[in-house]
């Protein structure tokens, strides 16, 4: 849970890394509840895959995005940034995804992903962003 938006009220962060997205089974997905004063609600929720607009890669089977979600709390009123893991991504080298927090929540344009090869280590199975807290 994490205040994505800014607004003050914290959104509900919800990884789905067995959802089948089209054919490709377990390849997984986040879920955003927006947070209000009244409270959770599901109104306005949205939901971050491979498969969304901006974010780097693609929908494959056992990817398992969303398999660990954090929501990192930036500086004083600025909105948190969503961490989201696929540890079986690329044959379970696995890999992160960060979603800088905006007034509309997380933003996928601009996102960064990394893993295990990001610094120049040969990549193998460590399943990379499979514990991030």
């Amino acid at each position: 849970m994490g205040d994505l938006d800014g607004d003050g009220y914290g959104e509900v962060v919800v990884g789905l890394p067995g959802e089948d997205v089209g054919t490709a089974k377990n390849a997984g997905g986040v879920l955003i509840f927006k947070g209000r004063a009244t409270g959770i609600t599901g109104a306005d929720t949205k939901v971050i895959g491979q498969s969304t607009a901006d974010v780097p890669g693609v929908d494959e089977q056992g990817d398992a995005f969303g398999g660990e979600v954090h929501a990192v709390a930036g500086a004083k009123n600025v909105p948190a940034t969503l961490a989201s893991a696929a540890p079986g991504e690329n044959t379970d080298q696995g890999g992160v995804r960060l979603f800088k927090g905006s007034r509309t929540g997380p933003a996928t344009k601009g996102s960064v992903s990394f893993g295990e090869a990001s610094p120049g280590v040969t990549p193998s199975a460590v399943r990379f962003g499979n514990w991030l807290g």
